[in-house]
């Protein structure tokens, strides 16, 4: 049976499986991450893992959106934060992203080794539903306050959000895009769409 933590060692423990699971996904990904190797390395039993985690992939999953509240505020604060939209700031902000999503670990072993499936599989319905719910309005409300100030065009803001996401996970196809040509069309591909969608130049 899984030893009763205070609530100050419950904060202490989440923290570290969340530490460690980061690394461990990073490095080996998630099919070859046990839940003995998370629990070794924080020094819990397995058992007690489960007073956290339903199980590794819900781990893997809110590790997940860390990441990507983090890469939300680095392109942001990179890019647009305190400038103008313009055609300019919305290409580079595009730019960003993929370049963000290129060099995450995290984030390249979820889309090239497809370890998301795994998730997909494992998480609850209502869970994921939140997951993706979350990861779809964030962009989209950014898109409607923009064009609320008359900044981009006005079309469905989750087209839009849609089209950027498209460019910004490119980069995992980049091969079969064009290989030694790819830097030049995705920059190409990134003003075309930003001058679409910026009212001011």
């Amino acid at each position: 049976m899984a030893r009763a933590f205070t609530q100050s060692e419950r904060e202490v423990i989440r923290q570290k499986l969340i530490e460690k699971g980061r690394e461990a996904f990073s490095t080996f990904g998630l099919k070859k991450t046990s839940v003995d190797d998370l629990t070794q390395a924080v020094g819990i039993s397995k058992g007690s893992f489960y007073a956290f985690f339903r199980s590794k992939e819900d781990l893997y999953l809110e590790i997940i959106e860390a990441e990507e509240s983090r890469f939300r505020e680095q392109v942001i604060a990179r890019t647009i934060s305190n400038q103008p939209i313009t055609k300019h700031t919305i290409k580079n902000f595009i730019l960003e992203g993929l370049r963000v999503m290129e060099t995450n670990p995290l984030f390249r072993r979820m889309y090239e080794k497809n370890e998301f499936d795994q998730v997909l599989r494992a998480v609850s319905p209502e869970r994921l539903a939140k997951h993706i719910q979350s990861d779809e309005d964030w962009l989209s409300k950014l898109i409607e306050t923009w064009q609320e100030q008359g900044l981009v065009v006005d079309a469905d803001p989750k087209a839009i959000a849609g089209v950027i996401k498209l460019i910004v996970v490119s980069s995992f196809l980049k091969d079969s895009i064009g290989g030694k040509s790819y830097p030049e069309a995705i920059n190409l591909l990134a003003d075309l769409v930003a001058s679409g969608l910026a009212t001011k130049g």
